[in-house]
């Protein structure tokens, strides 16, 4: 027996599942009995006739087991000519024809999954209406449309609009739910919308502290009848007592801070830092963080412009870094632990000073204001160093030194805060330029009256005396010479007391 390929006739369904039958073959006409044919049913039936019950029982039931087994035959026969089940490997898609690809698609689609969907309408779409597989393609893209679009429908209710809008946007215009599908798009958008702007309305009354208009708007959402913005209302009314308790912070805060004292602004803003950086109230507490930070940098201003500095250091540093006048504060803070150093007038005060004050952000109002401070502690570390290196100059005690010290000095200029020092240097060094040269023969006697002999106290008192009259080391070489005149006289005259000493004792 021989069956025909179904997918070789023009006309024929592909085929998707085993659905075919086996082919009978009949004749055109019946053929009518013939005498013959009467005879040998009469002998049957006399045959029959002369069997005994238990004969003719086991007769029937051979006759029902041979039945069987050529239905049975028939049938495996019919089963071992169905065509092939396609292959659906990933390996083996291209090669099959266009039944066996929509048998693949279809067996991939039936997981549900958007990909498989998708692949399998793509697949649809590009079949042709000459293909003999069209009628039956167009069905199953209307299958899988529908499936697509429950999908969709999933991807919205969980919150995911756009992707839900694309997934039914890939609905074939050609397929019966096409307009169930732009219905359902237009429909979701404006659901969407509406859901958008009462959301936010019940978010703006919660800020404002409108617990009603929030508690209506939570009701407007409910009505949406999306199990997205359900979820979303559930939300917001556990919220609401939540949000209600930290606004109930904040105003407990503004209690202490309407006091204006800044310990009470200080605890006012701890207070209200506690607050979730995630709750509705937060823009509230931002707001009110800023308007106490900029009334703590205020009272910093004016105790620093009334010299207080240590009230201006309490005040600023009170402020939290993440207020918006945080810089500010830093800089007044700076400023007045400057002003608090020791005014020692030591290298070491000077640039403790000046490093606080580079470091105040020069955007800052206070950078500009208090660049004069800036600037002082800048020149006290610049004429400490001229100055030092003038001083070591001048330590050498030479002509040159003395210049090269004189040059050193005169870098501290009028406006400079050492300027006073320096000129009282220059002036003291000036003097030692011009008394060098008698300091130098006073320097020279001295060593000449070390050894303190006549001889030696002779020579000091000559280099002594080149210090003519009317310098300025005048009167102490005259007091030196006096001093070394006496001491030779009394080495002269030892002798003579010696004798003299000796006749005293004789004569005693």
């Amino acid at each position: 027996m021989s069956t025909q390929d179904p997918s070789s006739a023009p006309d024929s369904k592909p085929v998707l599942e085993a659905e075919t039958d086996p082919v009978v073959p009949q004749n055109k006409t019946a053929q009518k009995p013939n005498s013959k044919a009467r005879a040998a049913f009469a002998s049957a039936q006399n045959f029959l006739l002369t069997l005994s019950p238990d004969r003719a029982k086991q007769l029937f039931w051979l006759v029902i087991l041979g039945a069987a087994g050529v239905t049975g035959a028939i049938a495996f026969q019919w089963l071992t000519n169905l065509p092939p089940t396609p292959n659906c490997g990933k390996l083996f898609r291209a090669t099959l024809s266009d039944s066996g690809q929509l048998y693949c698609a279809d067996r991939a689609a039936r997981k549900g999954d958007e990909a498989s969907l998708s692949d399998a309408l793509e697949l649809a779409g590009s079949i042709s209406e000459q293909n003999p597989v069209f009628e039956q393609s167009r069905q199953l893209s209307d299958r899988w449309s529908r499936s697509l679009l429950l999908v969709a429908r999933q991807k919205v209710e969980a919150g995911d609009l756009k992707k839900g809008v694309a997934l039914a946007q890939m609905v074939p215009k050609t397929s019966v739910v096409h307009p169930d599908a732009q219905a359902m798009i237009q429909d979701w958008q404006g659901n969407w919308k509406d859901g958008e702007a009462i959301f936010q309305k019940a978010r703006d009354a919660i800020q404002n502290q409108d617990w009603g208009k929030a508690t209506e708007e939570v009701r407007n959402l409910v009505q949406l009848n999306s199990d997205y913005w359900q979820n979303r209302a559930d939300k917001i009314v556990k919220e609401i007592s939540i949000e209600q308790e930290a606004f109930s912070k904040i105003n407990s805060a503004q209690e202490f801070a309407n006091s204006g004292a800044p310990e009470d602004m200080a605890q006012a803003i701890q207070l209200v830092s506690q607050i979730d950086p995630k709750r509705l109230a937060r823009k509230r507490v931002t707001e009110k963080i800023d308007e106490w930070s900029q009334k703590l940098v205020d009272r910093a201003k004016a105790a620093q412009a009334n010299g207080d500095y240590q009230s201006a250091i309490e005040a600023a540093q009170k402020v939290p870094p993440t207020s918006k006048v945080a810089k500010e504060a830093s800089a007044y803070l700076q400023i007045s632990r400057a002003e608090t150093l020791p005014k020692d007038g030591t290298l070491w005060s000077a640039l403790q000073a000046y490093a606080l004050s580079t470091q105040i952000d020069p955007s800052t109002t206070v950078s500009e204001q208090n660049r004069d401070r800036q600037q002082k502690w800048e020149g006290q570390v610049q004429n400490w160093g001229q100055l030092a290196v003038a001083k070591w100059f001048a330590g050498l005690d030479r002509m040159s030194g003395y210049h090269a010290a004189i040059d050193q000095a005169n870098l501290v200029t009028p406006n400079q805060p050492r300027r006073v020092e320096a000129q009282t240097l220059i002036a003291f060094w000036n003097k030692q330029i011009n008394t060098f040269p008698d300091r130098q023969f006073i320097a020279r006697a001295k060593q000449m009256a070390v050894d303190d002999t006549i001889a030696s106290l002779q020579s000091a008192v000559e280099e002594a005396s080149k210090v003519l009259s009317g310098q300025p080391l005048r009167e102490t070489a005259q007091a030196l010479i006096v001093q070394w005149s006496d001491t030779v006289e009394k080495i002269q005259d030892r002798p003579i007391l010696d004798e003299a000493l000796a006749l005293a004792k004789k004569v005693t």
